[in-house]
This record gives structure tokens, C-alpha cells and sequence, in this order.
């Protein structure tokens, strides 16, 4: 598993067109590869790691956590074509 953050944008694959929108793919503490929003998002549910991946947390986790934590999103929600990301959807 590496650490490294790959930077890009949202392109799409296949017949799922991209949005275009700023992204950037980091593995989770269980070696998924993850695409993020690029943006941090106060609100968002998955912090960075000292290794370099990232935590997905669980709401207890995000309720206790400091305001002052660095948060992204996943891609998968933000995307305006996230419908179409689901099995089966085209």
C-alpha cells in the first residue's frame, strides 16, 4: 500500500461521464484506494493519517473529533453523476 496522493481531476469511465470537479485518490487504513474531494470540508468524515492514508471515521468518531481536524469527503457523494457510479446504473 502507498502513501503517496495522486492529484487529478473527475474523468468518468465508460458511458459515466466526469464532472470535472478537483480530486485527489489516497488509500484508507484498510489499503482501498479512495477518491476525495480535493477541497477539505469541515463537515466531512475522513481525516488524513501521519502515514499518509486516510480514516474513514464512524459517527462517534466524527462527533468527538476537533473542529480543527483537517476533513474530506468522498468524491462518491459529491459527484453530480454519483447515481450513475452504482452498479447496474448507466
Amino acid at each position: 500500500m502507498s502513501s503517496r496522493i495522486e492529484m487529478g481531476t473527475c474523468k468518468g469511465k465508460g458511458d459515466i461521464p466526469g464532472c470535472g470537479a478537483e480530486v485527489m485518490w489516497r488509500f484508507n487504513d484498510k489499503g482501498n484506494r479512495m477518491i476525495l474531494d480535493r477541497a477539505s470540508d469541515p463537515n466531512g468524515n475522513i481525516v488524513p493519517k501521519l502515514d499518509g492514508t486516510v480514516h474513514v471515521l464512524t459517527k462517534v468518531e466524527k462527533e468527538g473529533l476537533s473542529p480543527n481536524v483537517t476533513r474530506y469527503t468522498d468524491h462518491h457523494v459529491t459527484c453530480p453523476y454519483r447515481d450513475r457510479w452504482k452498479k447496474g446504473k448507466s
